[in-house]
């Protein structure tokens, strides 16, 4: 019964409705375009992202990792979650493993290539602190990668 008022209460006040209707739009339908394909992949890139900085910083503060290999190893790890949430939510494709794999493969090995390479130059060219290389990767790499999965990877096979 309080349930019942609350959602009333809610569906009576338009700017709360909008709300409602944006978060739904933005988190279940799978008809979105670009924009919000956009904003998905800054969600699930974010949540990426942290997790992948704060394993170079474990591997590179505790297990004593030299930066350039701590990153390749951070982001390796972080590519299964990739996969699988851009794939579900950001993409949303119906197209089959077998045609979106490889092509998001080829993409994240990419990606590796310029998130080392980025790594390297900061690091060794440079000689910055490692953690100015995870920030001028982060500026470089998701966008590249979001354009990439976007209008080849996880594109529908026609």
């Amino acid at each position: 019964m309080i349930l019942k008022e609350v959602i009333h209460q809610v569906y009576d006040n338009p700017k709360l409705k909008k709300i409602i209707i944006f978060l739904d739009e933005f988190f279940f339908d799978h008809s979105v375009g670009i924009t919000s394909r956009w904003f998905r992949h800054l969600v699930a890139g974010g949540i990426g992202t942290l997790g992948y900085m704060f394993l170079v910083a474990f591997f590179v503060e505790i297990m004593n990792i030299y930066p350039v290999y701590a990153t390749v190893i951070a982001f390796s790890i972080s590519v299964l979650y990739s996969y699988i949430i851009n794939r579900k939510w950001v993409h949303n494709t119906t197209s089959d493993h077998g045609y979106t794999l490889p092509r998001y493969v080829v993409v994240t090995v990419n990606a590796l290539i310029l998130n080392a390479g980025i790594m390297y130059l900061v690091v060794e060219i440079f000689d910055w602190w490692y953690v100015m290389g995870v920030v001028c990767a982060t500026a470089v790499v998701p966008p590249t990668n979001f354009l990439l999965n976007y209008f080849w990877a996880f594109k529908k096979k026609e």
